[in-house]
C-alpha cells in the first residue's frame, strides 16, 4: 500500500516539469558551490523527474543514479531520459536503500518530506564511504518553502535553521556548511 507522500507525488509527476520550473544556470551554480568532482559516484536521492540528475553526471562524467520514492515521478524521468546512458533511475525508498561506496549523495529539494531526519542520517551513513559528502540543498529561501508546502502538512515538515537541522547528522558526519539565504538552504557534510 502506497504512503501518502507516494501518492502525493505520484499525482503531480505528469505535470512536474511544468509546476516545478528550475532555473538551471542558477541550480548549476549552487552544484558548482559543492564538492563535486570528476569521477564520483553520485546518488541523487528523491530525484523527481530528474531536474538535477544530468547536471550532477555532466559536473562527475560518470554515470549517476537518480532514486525516488514515487513511482511516477521515476516513470517520467526514465521517459525524458531514455537516451542518455550516464543516467540511471529507479523506484527506492532511500530509507532502506542498500547500495553503498557513494562518493557524493545529494537530497535537492526534497528534505522535508523525510519526516524521520534521524532515518535518513543513518541512510545517509551507510551508503556514503568514508570522507564521501552529502548535501540537502534547496534553491529557494526556508521561508518560501513553507509557503510552498503550507498546503501539505501531513507529508512535510517545517524546516528548522539549517544549524538545528544538521546537528542529527554530527555523530557521523562533519558539518563543513550550514547556511541559508533568500535564494538557498543547504547543510554540506563529510562522513567521518
Amino acid at each position: 500500500m502506497k504512503t501518502n507522500i507516494e501518492r502525493f507525488f505520484d499525482e503531480k509527476a505528469p505535470t512536474w516539469d511544468q509546476s516545478a520550473e528550475k532555473d538551471l544556470a542558477r541550480i548549476s551554480d549552487l552544484l558548482d558551490s559543492l564538492p563535486l568532482a570528476r569521477g564520483m559516484k553520485v546518488l541523487d536521492v528523491a530525484c523527481g523527474t530528474g531536474i538535477i540528475t544530468p547536471l550532477l553526471a555532466n559536473k562527475t562524467g560518470e554515470k549517476t543514479k537518480g532514486i525516488d520514492i514515487s513511482s511516477e515521478m521515476i516513470k517520467v524521468a526514465k521517459q525524458k531520459y531514455n537516451q542518455n546512458n550516464q543516467l540511471e533511475f529507479e523506484c527506492e525508498d532511500f530509507l532502506s536503500f542498500k547500495e553503498t561506496g557513494y562518493d557524493f549523495i545529494i537530497i535537492f529539494n526534497a528534505y522535508p518530506h523525510f519526516l524521520e531526519p534521524k532515518k535518513v542520517c543513518l541512510s545517509l551513513a551507510n551508503a556514503i564511504k568514508p570522507n564521501g559528502y552529502f548535501a540537502i540543498l534547496h534553491d529557494i529561501s526556508r521561508k518560501t518553502l513553507h509557503q510552498c508546502h503550507s498546503h501539505c502538512q501531513n507529508i512535510s515538515r517545517e524546516l528548522e535553521t539549517p544549524e538545528k537541522e544538521a546537528a542529527v547528522f554530527e555523530d557521523d558526519f562533519k558539518i563543513l556548511r550550514s547556511e541559508e539565504s533568500d535564494s538557498h538552504y543547504l547543510i554540506l557534510g563529510q562522513k567521518k
